[in-house]
């Protein structure tokens, strides 16, 4: 059988496919990250935590940054917020007794939220570990000191 030159010419037409891809804008996304100064101190020695390095996508602004100091990985318990906070430990961290002592870090995490609507969130976590350290006495010259003696 043998086609007519015009049925091959539709045949044989362009097609033109038109797609239409709906999106919702750029992705949002925020990223909790943060530094810890000094990453090991003995007990009653201030950390200073900073938030700084976080982010988020160009258009839209960190607006809160939240600090759980002893993150159990499940419960978010705010114990400060801002970009810089200090805190400090009173007890060392361990597991086990006698000369079977484990120290465990304090798992400290830190939550940030963006100005999105409905607003995004991360949390990044790092560790603040106490240790064994000798402190030397400090002597305070200052006086007046007094005395009671008895004859």
């Amino acid at each position: 059988m043998r086609l007519k030159r015009k049925k091959i010419n539709r045949i044989l037409q362009p097609m033109i496919i038109l797609l239409l891809v709906i999106t919702s804008g750029e992705a949002n996304v925020v990223v909790a990250d943060f530094v810890v100064q000094p990453s090991t101190a003995p007990c009653g020695i201030i950390f200073q935590f900073d938030g700084g390095l976080s982010s988020a996508t160009p258009d839209h602004t960190i607006i809160a940054y939240e600090w759980n100091f002893d993150y159990d990985g499940i419960t978010f318990d705010v114990q400060a917020t801002g970009v810089v906070v200090e805190h400090s430990y009173s007890r060392m961290n361990v597991i086990g007794s006698g000369e079977g002592i484990t120290i465990i870090p304090y798992t400290v995490a830190l939550r940030v939220r963006d100005d999105s609507n409905p607003a995004e969130t991360d949390i990044a976590t790092g560790n603040a570990t106490l240790s064994f350290t000798n402190s030397l006495p400090i002597a305070d010259a200052g006086g007046p000191y007094y005395s009671t003696i008895q004859y």
